[in-house]
């Protein structure tokens, strides 16, 4: 007869040909457990160094397993209203599918929210961020945008400047927008503000309005509309003013260029010049879309501690806000353009606390 080995030989060492079964291991396990009981009992840690002073180990500690999934019979819609997205394992290919398209739909949108609009490309307008009557432009020159009204953020004497002022002499020809503009009288600000100032063709807050020149060709645009904010750089003129005077005449041309393009819907002409003078013609809606910078956030006040670009911003985005019913009236678009990162999160901050903006 053949030998066996039992426990007691087990125990010596001899495992070659021994098993361990369930219950061998349930009672190591007990002998462990009960000596880490024994060692707190005496006031000392299971992790302490005085617990294994024995050279007794612990079996190594498995992470817990979970028992696997079942199907709801909710179809998921618990997952859905918590906004988790639901196990595609778990529920049916009808549900897992809905669920997916609707996240990649949401990825689409966030990446597609704004894209490119060609000069010829009305409509294209109507698809960027913001309600119909307040739009933000990003990622589109505003020489480019097919628009009615280009808003240029000139200086007081109209001529060709730098940044938004120089590009669109430049698409409008400078020569051409420059004679235009040399039609148009100097005089003194209707507002006592700023009669220190003298006779100027572009008080500040106003608009002077000429036609589009070249951009015409180049965007179908009609006019151009200029207007003028306070340059806070100037010295010999900011020392006359006040923060709340800035942002008051900062909200002004934003007001006056809305109110201008409802006069010109009624009153329309120009002379071959390109000076625009005012007679009554028919009540219909010629102007609907205006392009417009942020004016005063540029050379105006880049080394001025007198207001900050914030609050530009803030004025500017209020400004068209308090102009909706006007501008939803006559059906009309203003497109707010800024191409530096930082401008259009400070306008979308701004639009965001108005709620015209998710």
């Amino acid at each position: 007869m053949g030998s066996s080995v039992g426990p007691r030989n087990a125990a010596k060492g001899d495992t070659s040909s021994h098993k361990s079964s369930p219950d061998d291991n349930n009672k190591s396990d007990t002998k462990a457990f009960k000596e880490i009981a024994t060692t707190k009992s005496r006031g000392a840690s299971p992790t302490s160094d005085t617990a294994y002073n024995n050279k007794s180990t612990l079996p190594p500690r498995l992470p817990p397993r979970l028992p696997p999934r079942l199907p709801s019979s909710d179809g998921g819609a618990m997952a859905k209203a918590a906004g988790r997205t639901p196990n595609p394992s778990v529920f049916s290919d009808v549900d897992t599918q809905e669920t997916l398209a609707a996240t990649s739909s949401k990825a689409q949108a966030t990446s597609t929210k704004e894209q490119p609009i060609k000069p010829k490309d009305r409509d294209g307008i109507y698809n960027l961020p913001g309600p119909r009557y307040f739009k933000l432009c990003s990622k589109t020159n505003i020489i480019n945008l097919p628009v009615d009204v280009v808003v240029n953020a000139a200086n007081s004497k109209l001529e060709a400047g730098g940044g938004v002022c120089g590009a669109i002499f430049d698409a409008a020809g400078k020569k051409q927008l420059q004679k235009a503009c040399s039609k148009i009288e100097a005089k003194s600000s209707d507002k006592m503000l700023h009669r220190h100032r003298g006779k100027e063709k572009c008080p500040p807050g106003e608009v002077a309005v000429t036609n589009a020149c070249k951009l015409k060709e180049r965007n179908g645009a009609s006019y151009i509309f200029h207007t003028v904010g306070i340059n806070l750089n100037d010295r010999s003129l900011s020392n006359n003013y006040q923060p709340v005077h800035c942002t008051e005449t900062l909200a002004e041309c934003y007001t006056n260029v809305v109110n201008k393009m409802v006069d010109i819907n009624i009153n329309d002409s120009d002379d071959s010049d390109g000076a625009i003078n005012s007679r009554p013609l028919a009540n219909d809606i010629t102007i609907k879309t205006a392009a417009v910078p942020i004016i005063g956030g540029g050379i105006y006040s880049s080394s001025s501690s007198l207001i900050t670009k914030e609050t530009i911003i803030d004025t500017i985005v209020k400004a068209i806000y308090s102009n909706k019913k006007t501008l939803e009236k006559h059906g009309m678009t203003i497109v707010l353009c800024c191409h530096k990162q930082q401008e259009r999160e400070l306008v979308e901050k701004s639009m965001a606390k108005l709620g015209i903006l998710e």
